[in-house]
């Protein structure tokens, strides 16, 4: 007979605690990293011609504070944006500067 293998309830608290704890390490670091700055929001009128890419350089591409691929992700989340060709004239947006 072929003995079968279990995960030891221990080893797998174990394997459990780790994860929470890699988890919770990461979630410390990027919050500490991007509270290092402050941001300002505002609204923006979106004009003609206006793109997520070409609004994230007007208002990070001058600085190296972030990346502009980054800001684009921040604006699309800011304004449940799931399109990012999907913007009308007129429309506002929710946009903000970082300030040390």
């Amino acid at each position: 007979m072929r003995k079968s293998r279990s995960i030891h309830p221990v080893m797998l608290a174990v394997a459990a605690v780790l994860i929470l704890l890699g988890a919770y390490h990461v979630q410390v670091m990027a919050s500490s990293a991007s509270s290092s700055l402050q941001k300002n929001y505002h609204s923006v009128q979106i004009e003609c011609g206006d793109t997520l890419w070409s609004i994230a350089k007007t208002y990070c591409g001058s600085s190296s504070y972030m990346d502009v691929r980054a800001y684009v992700r921040d604006l699309k989340e800011m304004n449940h944006i799931k399109d990012e060709f999907d913007l009308h004239t007129g429309a506002f947006l929710m946009v903000y500067d970082k300030v040390s």
